[in-house]
Parts: structure tokens; C-alpha cells; sequence
């Protein structure tokens, strides 16, 4: 099985009675190939590499950048070569290769250096009702392309470590957390730390009021868990179906060191398709 799909961009500048300029912009969205049987799948090219339980705040989100307030969510891919293998258990590992990737990604402090090689994997295991699952990431950063003030000379490899867990029990309740360590050190950049808790309900009321409620805590040092400059941010999501094919939902956020606020409101209808045959 293959896919292909582009990003077409096209703008017109007028400049009033004199001239006018013209954009045209056509680049690959996704390019990939696939190999699958009843338990194993490889997909090598351009492609989207998604994974975690977190909704609107995530730490894992490494290799994309999905907003959660796009109802779409649409998003850069990578070129990677991707296997996976499901066991009989509903237990399944992964293992990926990235190369030629450049751009910064979700919570990348820094861009991953350019013509550098990625590659880890991810183990997921069903643990009561709910799954547990362990993750490894090594790529070479560039920080430089983000902070040329700081006194650091080249690139600089990176070491990722990951667990998250989500259960069903009455409601739903997860976690996600990641701990990105550079092996020499870059100011307080050198250690991240993230911590994703969150948890979300359908309330029986109308149609349901599904809530979905994150907190996300944030730490950069110099100094492996130390704790002294730290970033809490939460956020809520209220979505309703106002009908089959139209919903509404608000998602706001709080950055709490900063005092900030955001506020967002979206509507989404779909529309009828009819096929002629």
C-alpha cells in the first residue's frame, strides 16, 4: 500500500492600479509506502508518527505538531521508516529511524541538527483496565539554530526517556512524562522535565458534555532534577454535539507563573456526502 498527498499554497498581493505579486507553493505532505500482514506493519517515507494519552498538553507529542485546537488535526510529517509488531495480548512494540527531519517539534526547546540520524522505539502493555507503555528517543540537537548567544559550539546528541498510562475507571485518568537529557551541558536547557495529569468525563446531559480536563508541569536546569524554574499551564476542553454533524467546543488555558489566559472557541459542521455510482 502507498500514500501521496501535497500542501498546495497560492497568494495574490495587489498593489493598487500598478502591479501585483504572485505565490505559488506546492510541498509534499505525505510520501510513504507499507508493508502489513495480520500482526506486523512497516511504513517508510513521509509520514505521521503520533503516540501518548495526553490531549491538549503533550509531552510525547516529538515527531509532530498538532494543535489541539484543530479540528483537523493536520500536521508536518517526518520521514522515518516505522515498524510495528502487535502481540496476541494487545501488547505492541515500536521501533523508528528518522532522517533529514530539521524542524523544531511540539515541545523541542531546540531543532534537531540537520542530516543527523533519530531512531528509538516505544512498548506498550495492558496493565488492568487501562495500558502502560515505555519510551526511548536519542537525536542530535542543534542549539545553536535557537540560542547562537549561548557559549556552546556544535551539536549536541540527546537522550529521551518516557512513561505513560491511562485507565478507565469511571472516568478516565492518565498521565504522560518525559525527561530529555543532553549529554554535555547547554546552559538550562541541558535538562527537561514534563509531567502531563489529566482526566476526562461525558456528563449526561442534552447530547453528552464531554470535559477533558490536563495539567501540565514544566521544568528546564542545568542540573538533573532540580526543581527551581519551573512552568505549570492547565487546560480545559468542553465539547458538544449539538447534532449528528455539528459540534461546538471551547478550550481555555491557564499559564499560571505568567498570569496568562487563553481563550478559544470552535465550531465544526460536516457535511452531508453523497456518491454517484
Amino acid at each position: 500500500m502507498w500514500k501521496f498527498s501535497f500542501n498546495v499554497n497560492a497568494s495574490t498581493l495587489f498593489h493598487p492600479f500598478t502591479k501585483s505579486e504572485e505565490q505559488f507553493d506546492v510541498s509534499p505532505y505525505r510520501a510513504w509506502v507499507r508493508y502489513k500482514n495480520k500482526q506486523f506493519e512497516v511504513r517508510a517515507g513521509l509520514q505521521k508518527v503520533d503516540f501518548g494519552v495526553a490531549i491538549l498538553l503533550r509531552p510525547l507529542q516529538w515527531f509532530n505538531q498538532i494543535n489541539p485546537r484543530d479540528p483537523l488535526q493536520l500536521t508536518n510529517g517526518v520521514y522515518a521508516v516505522l515498524g510495528r509488531y502487535y502481540f496476541l495480548n494487545n501488547a505492541n512494540i515500536w521501533l523508528w529511524g528518522l532522517y533529514g527531519n530539521k524542524l523544531q517539534r511540539g515541545f523541542d526547546v531546540d531543532p534537531t541538527a540537520p542530516k543527523t540520524l533519530e531512531y528509538g522505539g516505544r512498548f506498550q502493555h495492558p496493565v488492568g483496565k487501562g495500558e502502560l507503555a515505555i519510551f526511548y528517543h536519542h537525536r542530535t540537537a542543534d542549539p545553536n539554530r535557537t540560542a547562537p548567544a549561548l557559549i556552546f559550539a556544535g551539536t549536541v546528541p540527546e537522550n529521551r526517556f518516557a512513561i505513560d498510562g491511562k485507565w478507565d475507571v469511571g472516568v478516565g485518568l492518565w498521565f504522560e512524562t518525559s525527561y530529555i537529557r543532553k549529554s554535555e551541558p547547554v546552559e538550562n536547557i541541558t535538562n527537561q522535565t514534563l509531567l502531563n495529569v489529566g482526566t476526562d468525563y461525558t456528563f449526561g446531559v442534552g447530547n453528552g458534555l464531554g470535559v477533558t480536563f490536563e495539567h501540565l508541569f514544566f521544568n528546564l536546569n542545568e542540573k538533573a532534577f532540580v526543581f527551581n524554574q519551573n512552568f505549570n499551564v492547565s487546560a480545559l476542553n468542553l465539547n458538544y454535539p449539538l447534532s449528528f454533524y455539528d459540534r461546538l467546543s471551547v478550550v481555555t488555558s491557564v499559564t499560571w507563573e505568567a498570569k496568562q489566559t487563553a481563550f478559544f472557541v470552535n465550531y465544526e459542521h460536516q457535511f452531508k456526502k453523497s456518491r454517484v455510482t
